[in-house]
């Protein structure tokens, strides 16, 4: 059986590969008693289909496109466990940070609105700001 943080990789690598439509390259992860991928594997897939086409891909420029999602994808995983705030700590936060930097560009009231939005689903004040003024 595969260990639950190899399977975890692999469906990181696998969604990787099918958003840009590049060849699966869990299909070269072989069972080390059989010799071959999974059952759950071979049951949708042809697996020397999939590594022959993995074979015959020009890998050369996938490292900064895998990087970039795998940086997505740790923001999408890290915003799912972001403590929610209540508007008050977001206004408070966003006061604190105008203290603290006082020659930093703020946003006018109108973006303010958007700003405590982000503070409350969880991101930090200069992120929110940035976001919300295009930085």
């Amino acid at each position: 059986m595969i260990p639950r943080a190899v399977g975890r990789r692999l469906l990181v690598l696998r969604g990787f590969t099918d958003e840009l439509g590049y060849p699966d390259l869990s299909s070269l992860v072989l069972n080390a008693s059989t010799g071959e991928v999974g059952d759950a594997y071979s049951d949708k897939f042809d697996p020397r289909e999939k590594r022959a086409e993995v074979m015959a891909f020009d890998w050369t420029g996938v490292v900064p496109e895998f990087n970039a999602f795998v940086d997505r994808y740790e923001r999408e995983i890290a915003s799912r466990n972001r403590p929610k705030r209540s508007r008050a700590d977001a206004k408070r936060l966003l006061w604190d940070y105008a203290k603290d930097n006082p020659k930093a560009l703020l946003p006018s009231p109108p973006q303010r609105e958007a700003v405590f939005s982000s503070l409350i689903a969880g991101e930090n004040v200069a992120d929110a700001i940035a976001e919300v003024m295009g930085n």
